[in-house]
């Protein structure tokens, strides 16, 4: 959770800098670090055992970072970013730099809720060789 409280500011700074390449690579490792997270934390099991409260921080600490990373992601890749905010439910008029600064988990300002529905961000991307492995 550190880091993703870190995450804003280290951006902005690069951002201010015009390294717009540091500023993906510390959201991918921050996205690395939230699924690293989400696999120890194996809300699937979670659900089966009926930890609800458990299941409910983790899922609500994952929201919050892809919230906090799409925000930071707009000037990249404004497309894409959009997407993930409509299906978290942000508000059009909480996506601005100002909402990412502070987690909701201090301020308890804006947070994430997944619409339900299958949602797929990026297609996995198959080689000629591995297209046909799957299509046998």
């Amino acid at each position: 959770m550190d880091a993703v409280e870190r995450l804003p500011e280290l951006c902005h700074g690069y951002y201010s800098n015009y390294q717009f390449y540091k500023a993906a690579d510390s959201v991918i490792h921050v996205l690395h670090l939230a699924n690293l997270y989400f696999e120890t934390q194996k809300p699937w099991e979670l659900k089966k055992k009926n930890s609800q409260e458990q299941l409910d921080a983790v899922l609500y600490i994952i929201t919050e970072t892809l919230r906090i990373c799409s925000i930071i992601l707009q000037p990249l890749i404004p497309d894409l970013a959009t997407q993930l905010l409509d299906k978290l439910q942000v508000p059009k008029d909480c996506r601005s730099w100002q909402h990412c600064e502070t987690p909701s988990w201090i301020d308890g300002a804006v947070h994430a809720n997944i619409q339900p529905g299958k949602f797929v961000l990026f297609q996995r991307i198959y080689t000629d060789k591995k297209a046909k492995k799957i299509s046998a």
